[in-house]
């Protein structure tokens, strides 16, 4: 049975463009946002693999994450900050390598990833939570992500 609800004509009508649209991640006040091509990946026009978001303050955070049993270097790093239940700031994140499978080394990588934002960002480390989708198996290679860190810019 259906009701006047389910009719097209009583769906509410699509939202105009906004400035959340056009804006993205930084519509919200006071966060920044950032991102570079450090050679995660491989190359394409407007490619982009590292990058950070980013709050002007102290912050409430939240995460979903895989129920997997394995997990990545990054959500153990995540996870532990945001179990402690302070304010974070933001994330860092890349593309192209998972940093997943790769033991201690892998927990040294996303952890040294979450310091270099954290400097670049005049933040505390704690405060960033840390990201990876790609590749698994493979280590991280930092060299590219401390060069890509330091021509980082956020606006």
């Amino acid at each position: 049975m259906s009701s006047a609800r389910d009719e097209p004509s009583a769906w509410p009508a699509p939202l105009a463009p906004s400035a959340v649209d056009q804006a993205g991640v930084c519509a919200p006040q006071g966060f920044l946002a950032g991102a570079v091509y450090c050679g995660l990946q491989l190359p394409t026009p407007d490619q982009r693999d590292l990058g950070v978001l980013v709050s002007e303050r102290p912050c409430a955070a939240a995460a979903r994450f895989t129920t997997n049993r394995v997990v990545a270097a990054p959500v153990v790093v995540s996870r532990r900050r945001l179990a402690t239940g302070r304010l974070l700031r933001g994330a860092v994140f890349n593309a192209g390598n998972a940093n997943a499978c790769t033991g201690p080394e892998g927990l040294r990588a996303a952890e040294e990833m979450a310091a270099l934002a954290a400097a670049r960002l005049g933040v505390a480390p704690e405060e960033l939570v840390v990201a990876s989708t790609g590749v698994i198996g493979v280590p991280l290679d930092m060299a590219k992500v401390r060069a890509g860190l330091a021509r980082l810019e956020v606006s």
